[in-house]
């Protein structure tokens, strides 16, 4: 491994943890209309909070090189929490081994949030 890019997977590894705390405070703190609310497509924000919840634990899989796991759908209101859970293991994860695949793997979830929270 080198150096500089453990270094890049550390700095990662922070933005992560900022970027699924301030998604998850963007959720726990929008009304529950708004959250339910259906767009075009005919997805709420609590369904594209699951779509990324999802997302973060197969990245999670990959990197714990486990089976597969399914994120239950859960109530509008609870999404803020579900994403905290899965988001914050996937740091814990990726604590353990900072290289190159995890660094690839910790910009997509990176990406997934911020795009998350662009949605609102």
């Amino acid at each position: 491994m080198a150096p500089a890019q453990d270094q890049r997977a550390a700095r990662l590894l922070g933005e992560l943890e900022t970027e699924v705390d301030r998604t998850v405070d963007r959720l726990t703190g929008i009304a529950l209309t708004r959250l339910s609310r259906k767009d075009e497509q005919g997805a709420s924000g609590a369904d594209r909070a699951h779509e990324t919840a999802q997302v973060l634990v197969e990245l999670s899989d990959d990197l714990a090189e486990r089976g597969s796991l399914v994120v239950p759908r859960i109530a509008d209101h609870g999404s803020g929490s579900q994403l905290a859970v899965v988001g914050h293991e996937l740091a814990e994860i990726a604590r353990d081994r900072l290289d190159a695949e995890t660094a690839g793997v910790l910009a997509a979830a990176i990406k997934q949030l911020r795009d998350l929270r662009a949605s609102f």
